[in-house]
Parts: C-alpha cells; structure tokens; sequence
C-alpha cells in the first residue's frame, strides 16, 4: 500500500481539523493493518495510525469502507475543499484495497476467517515461497551467465575449452555482472 498516501490522508485530516472520523481501515499485501481515527480537543487535531500486523479483529469489508466514506458529512460540517481532498484520497485508497482483494495470494477474505496465529504462518509461508522463488531465479541466470561465457570461451565450438581459448576470454570471464 502507497505508504504517501496515508501520510497524505492523515495530514488533510489534521489540517482541516475535523471532529472526529474513523475513516479506514488499510489492508497492505504483508497482512497490515492501520486503522486511521482523527479527534480534535480545545481546538487542535490530533491523529494517529495504530497498526497491529498480526492479532487483528476481523477485516472491515470494502463495502463497509465505502459505506463510511458515503457518511462523511456535507460542506456545513466540513469545508468544501477539505471534504474534496479527503474523498479524492479516500478514493485512492480505497481503488488500492480492490487491487489487494482481487490479486493477493493471502486475500482479504482468507485472513477474515482465519484465526490470529494461523494467519501468521500464511504470512511466513508466503514470504518464505516469494524468497525461494528469488533464489530460484538467481540460480537461473548464474547458469545462463555460465553458459553464455562457456560459448565465449569455446571458440572452437568442439565442445571443450583449451588454455588459449580461455587466456583469450578471460577478461570476459572476471568481467562483472
């Protein structure tokens, strides 16, 4: 999740000093969550993001969200501009969430119905798979790089390398990369 838009969202709340609004609850592709309230006190707007990645109730639904943000109040309440700029952001957001349950391999509705610490092992056995998968694409371009200096080197293409042939492609063979 666009980190710089719940910093975004969270200083339009502060600066138009709005009440009081739980306005979402962001699910992020690691299983976090950060539930963004702003209340203001003698006149001065204080917010904060909680965020717990694990031990989570369960998950707002998107159409819970957007329920809220159709609750927000009218301009009386609020100043045009400010009510804008919050929907505009809420929207990005929002248009973030839909991407996340719709792609992610841990989905929004798998973690709903999962228990806390269940949900940690998905977590850890996902990251665990996307570092395989890492290690495994590694390994196949250092075979690709081997085979691409072993042609280099087999000037000859007699299927072996013989001492001049690899005095003569030894700066490719240290080169980096």
């Amino acid at each position: 999740f666009p980190s710089h838009e719940l910093m975004r969202t969270t200083m339009l709340l502060r600066r138009c000093r709005y009440s009081f609004i739980p306005l979402l609850l962001l699910q992020t592709s690691a299983g976090m969550r950060a539930s963004i309230h702003c209340s203001a006190d003698a006149g001065s707007s204080q917010c904060s993001a909680a965020v717990n990645p694990v031990q989570l109730q369960a998950l707002t639904s998107i159409a819970q969200m957007r329920a809220s943000l159709a609750s927000l109040p009218s301009t009386a309440a609020l100043p045009a501009a400010c009510l804008s700029e919050i929907r505009e952001a809420a929207s990005v957001m929002l248009g973030s969430l839909d991407t996340l349950a719709r792609s992610d391999t841990v989905t929004l509705e798998s973690l709903d119905a999962t228990p806390p610490r269940q949900q940690a092992s998905l977590l850890t056995e996902r990251l665990a798979e996307e570092a395989k998968q890492l290690a495994k694409a590694q390994e196949q371009q250092d075979e690709q790089r081997a085979r691409e200096l072993f042609e280099l080197m087999d000037k000859s293409g007699d299927g072996l390398i013989d001492f001049e042939e690899f005095l003569n492609a030894s700066p490719a063979f240290f080169a980096p990369g």
